[in-house]
């Protein structure tokens, strides 16, 4: 029977010796291979994690340095043979060079057609008429081969003729700055002619001397 609180049985009392026993003496040892599972488990999980985790979480891809603005707006620019369709347009530029004491664009109806095709100079006679009533620049306010009012034009270029688009272009630099100025070309009886002039910030002759004045 209970003495003071404690059992008098000698089996519970065995017992109960082996727990405080084992208390007193910390946690128990773990098999190795008890430890061995464990950690095969804790790298397993560790794994599925980081893979969860790159799913969720893809790394960016590196993205390439953009060009400079500069660059990027540098085209190549074959220089055109002598003997093809960019004849006429080097020409223009040899016989109205910039500054120059004439105009292509005032220059007469018989001297325009030599560049020009029938549209197109008639578009500029007009031009010219109207310059003279007005007394005053009229659509067209800026040099038609330069794209500018003033300047000076160095490191000229005719490139090549595209077959594709029937166009030339023209790289030159006014004030430093490099500049394209694009002819559209036609071939006529006479040979080739331009019939129309474009420019850099989408305009194109044709479509400035059409415009209703004033």
């Amino acid at each position: 029977m209970p003495l003071g609180g404690l059992t008098t049985d000698p089996v519970r009392s065995t017992v109960l010796a082996d727990k405080v026993q084992n208390s007193r003496s910390g946690p128990p040892e773990m098999d190795p291979s008890d430890m061995r599972v464990t950690h095969g488990m804790l790298r397993s999980g560790l794994l599925v994690g980081a893979v969860l985790l790159l799913r969720h979480n893809p790394p960016k891809a590196q993205e390439a340095e953009p060009e400079p603005a500069r660059k990027q707006a540098v085209v190549d620019c074959q220089e055109a043979s002598k003997g093809g369709p960019a004849d006429v347009v080097r020409a223009l530029y040899e016989h109205y060079p910039w500054p120059g004491p004439t105009d292509i664009a005032s220059e007469p109806r018989e001297v325009l057609a030599r560049y020009f095709d029938r549209a197109l100079t008639k578009l500029l006679i007009d031009e010219q008429e109207c310059v003279a009533r007005e007394r005053a620049l009229c659509r067209v306010t800026v040099s038609i081969q330069y794209d500018a009012q003033d300047g000076s034009a160095s490191d000229l270029r005719v490139c090549e003729f595209d077959k594709k688009k029937s166009t030339v272009d023209v790289r030159f630099k006014n004030f430093g700055v490099e500049k394209v100025v694009r002819y559209k070309l036609r071939s006529i009886a006479a040979g080739w002619r331009i019939s129309d002039v474009g420019y850099a910030d989408g305009s194109s002759l044709v479509k400035e001397l059409s415009r209703r004045f004033p």
